[in-house]
């Protein structure tokens, strides 16, 4: 860790709990070492890391995320894993992975997703949401049949996910589309104007 790999990142779920963590409300510059960003050039390390962790400078970190755009240049997100434990029920609002596991689990790639919406640039609301006011609304769906390329993802007997071979002609298929996925919605009136939410895990609920 040095000054050269440093980087900026704007207001967020994480920095406000770190900020916080620090007693500091806001400051225009303060190094985090909650998070660290990798780039992984060898799938085998990337496997240790998620079955082992990693420690840097004496501190254990485990994977947090992977954005979409991290996916693409091989990167993911590390947390400080005490800065984890300590903030998992806000993170994670409430819920677990063995919960999620218990229920059938989800895709891999939308966990993550629902991980890096913390991550993302967002200003603390001054209206107070009750969590237990929340409901959850059905997404609006539809079935849409087109030709496509996809990405054939197989598991091994290791459980690990691999690309089969992928067709290389256009196959006809029918694919659910969600017009409405990951919108967060609320009564008129309850917010003084539109805005969208960007709360981890609120649309896994």
């Amino acid at each position: 860790m040095n000054e050269r790999n440093e980087i900026a990142i704007f207001e967020n779920d994480i920095v406000r709990l770190a900020l916080a963590d620090r007693e500091c409300e806001k400051c225009d510059y303060q190094l985090l070492d909650e998070i660290i960003y990798m780039v992984i050039n060898h799938n085998e390390i990337l496997w240790q890391i998620l079955r082992d962790g990693i420690k840097i400078g004496g501190k254990e970190y485990m994977l947090f995320t992977a954005t979409t755009g991290q996916v693409r240049n091989v990167t993911v997100t590390l947390m400080r894993k005490d800065f984890f434990e300590k903030h998992k029920g806000f993170l994670m609002v409430g819920l677990t992975t063995e919960s999620i596991n218990a229920n059938g689990g989800m895709n891999v790639g939308k966990y993550l997703s629902y991980n890096a919406l913390s991550l993302s640039s967002s200003v603390k609301l001054q209206t107070v949401i009750d969590i237990d006011r929340c409901i959850v609304v059905g997404g609006l769906e539809n079935v849409v049949t087109d030709k496509v390329k996809y990405i054939d993802i197989r598991t091994d007997d290791k459980g690990r996910c691999y690309v089969n071979d992928t067709p290389k002609e256009y196959q006809t298929k029918s694919i659910f589309i969600e017009h409405t996925d990951g919108a967060g919605m609320f009564i008129p009136g309850e917010l003084p104007s539109s805005c969208q939410i960007r709360g981890g895990c609120i649309t896994m609920i």
